[in-house]
C-alpha cells in the first residue's frame, strides 16, 4: 500500500511539474488560437449564432496578446465608415452597416467593430439589432472608457423601438420640405441689377451758352464712355467705336459708373461739375445725331 500511494504521489507532482512548465503553457494557448480560429470559420458559416459570437468574444479575451484585426475586416471597417459618415437617408446607414457586419464576421472578437455596426443600425431604424451589437461591445471591451456612452445609445434605440413614428408623421417626413420663400435681394444685389438695368444707355450733356457743345455718356458693362470724343472726330458711336478710338487715342475716355451720381429712375447722371439726361437711344450706345 505504501509503495502504491507512493508512486501516486510521484506521478501526481510530474503531471503538475509538466503543466507548469512554459512549453506546457504555450501549448495551452496555441490550443486557444486555434480554436479561436476553428469557431471562427463556424461561425462565418452562421453569422446569426450570437452564442457561439459571445463563446468568441470570451475566448479572445483570454489570449495575450490579443487576437490581430485581419486586413480584410480593417478595409471593410474603413468603408463603412466612410459610408456612414457621408450618408443622409436610412437605405444609406443600412448600406454602411452591412460593411461593418461583414467585418464582424472576420474579426468577431473586435469590440470597436460592434460599437460602429450599432451607430449604423441606430440610423437604419434597425434598433434590436442595434441594442444587440451595443451589447457585444460592452462584452467585448468589459473595461470601455466609453460604457456611458455604449449605455445611452442602448436607451436611444429602445425609445425609438418603442416608440416608432405616426403613419402621419412618417407621410410627412418622406414628403419633401416647402420650398423657402426666396430671400430679399441684398443691397448690393439691387445696386447691381439697376447698374445692369443701364447698360446701353445713352445721357447727353448740353451747354445752354454754347449750342455747337453737346456732350454724350454711354453706359457699357459697369463703365461710362465719352462717346461724344468719339464723333467729334467724326467716328460714330456705338459703343465698340468708342472703344476703338479710345484705344488708338490713348485718351482716358471711360471710367467706373461707380464715381458718378444716378438718378433712382436712372433717368440723369451727375459727374463732378456737368448733369446729363438719358435719351432712348440704340441698345449700343448713342446716336450720332444727338
Amino acid at each position: 500500500m505504501r509503495r502504491s500511494s507512493f508512486c501516486t504521489t510521484v506521478l501526481v507532482f510530474a503531471v503538475f511539474v509538466w503543466s507548469a512548465s512554459p512549453s506546457a503553457g504555450q501549448g495551452t494557448a496555441a490550443n486557444a488560437r486555434a480554436q479561436l480560429k476553428q469557431e471562427v470559420s463556424q461561425l462565418q458559416q452562421n453569422p446569426d449564432d450570437r452564442d457561439l459570437r459571445e463563446k468568441i468574444i470570451r475566448l479572445a479575451l483570454t489570449l495575450k496578446p490579443a487576437p490581430t484585426v485581419p486586413d480584410e475586416a480593417a478595409e471593410l471597417v474603413g468603408a463603412g465608415k466612410f459610408a456612414m459618415k457621408q450618408a443622409k437617408t436610412k437605405d444609406e446607414f443600412a448600406d454602411a452597416a452591412k460593411k461593418f457586419q461583414d467585418a464582424s464576421n472576420l474579426a468577431p472578437w473586435a469590440a470597436d467593430i460592434y460599437y460602429d455596426l450599432g451607430v449604423a443600425q441606430q440610423g437604419a431604424g434597425r434598433y434590436d439589432e442595434a441594442i444587440k451589437n451595443f451589447k457585444l461591445y460592452l462584452l467585448a471591451a468589459p473595461d470601455a472608457t466609453d460604457r456611458e456612452a455604449a449605455m445611452e445609445h442602448i436607451g436611444a434605440a429602445k425609445y425609438a423601438a418603442e416608440h416608432p413614428p405616426s403613419a402621419q408623421s412618417a407621410v410627412a417626413s418622406s414628403s419633401p420640405p416647402p420650398t423657402p420663400p426666396p430671400l430679399p435681394p441684398t443691397p448690393e444685389e439691387q445696386e447691381k441689377k439697376f447698374v445692369e438695368s443701364l447698360d446701353g444707355a445713352c445721357f447727353i450733356y448740353s451747354n445752354p451758352y454754347d449750342h455747337y457743345r453737346r456732350e454724350a455718356l454711354m453706359v457699357r458693362r459697369g463703365w461710362v464712355w465719352r462717346a461724344s470724343e468719339c464723333i467729334d472726330h467724326g467716328q460714330r458711336c456705338g459703343w465698340t467705336d468708342v472703344q476703338e478710338w479710345c484705344r488708338f487715342s490713348g485718351l482716358t475716355c471711360h471710367y467706373d459708373i461707380e464715381t458718378v451720381s444716378l438718378s433712382a429712375d436712372g433717368s440723369s447722371m451727375t459727374t463732378s461739375n456737368r448733369w446729363y439726361t438719358r435719351i432712348h437711344a440704340r441698345a449700343d450706345g448713342c446716336p450720332r445725331d444727338f
